[in-house]
């Protein structure tokens, strides 16, 4: 029996919001990628713009490939803040065992971990911390 992710590292992984869908259907047509993703993909794609938000956990990972096909930049980002949560989630287990109960405040803040997560991303992969 696995333990399932708890707290916010869990959350980056379980929606995709409509806005990133139609900001990718846009720039897809607009470039002309709409055209080379298969016929699947810009089904996918197209009738997920209609919804304002994705949480169905098989469509999840499919849109996300598609969006990072269509929006490297944005996938990238989303990858930042994915791997700066799971630190910041750690660190804030480590912190609580040692009595520093202000470190919750660091879960609540995007912008750190979207910080630490570039800075980890920006990082030779041999000197990455054992939580990722």
């Amino acid at each position: 029996m696995s333990a399932q992710p708890s707290g916010l590292a869990s959350i980056a992984s379980l929606c995709v919001e409509g806005s990133a869908v139609r900001a990718a259907y846009k720039r897809a047509l607009r470039t002309g990628l709409y055209w080379r993703l298969s016929p699947e993909e810009r089904a996918i794609l197209k009738l997920s713009c209609s919804f304002s938000i994705i949480k169905s956990p098989a469509l999840t990972p499919i849109l996300f490939k598609i969006i990072s096909r269509v929006l490297p930049s944005l996938a990238r980002r989303v990858e930042a803040l994915q791997l700066g949560l799971k630190v910041i989630e750690e660190r804030v287990r480590q912190a609580l065992s040692l009595g520093y109960y202000q470190a919750l405040e660091w879960l609540k803040d995007i912008s750190f971990a979207m910080r630490v997560g570039l800075a980890l991303l920006n990082t030779p992969k041999a000197y990455w911390p054992e939580v990722t």
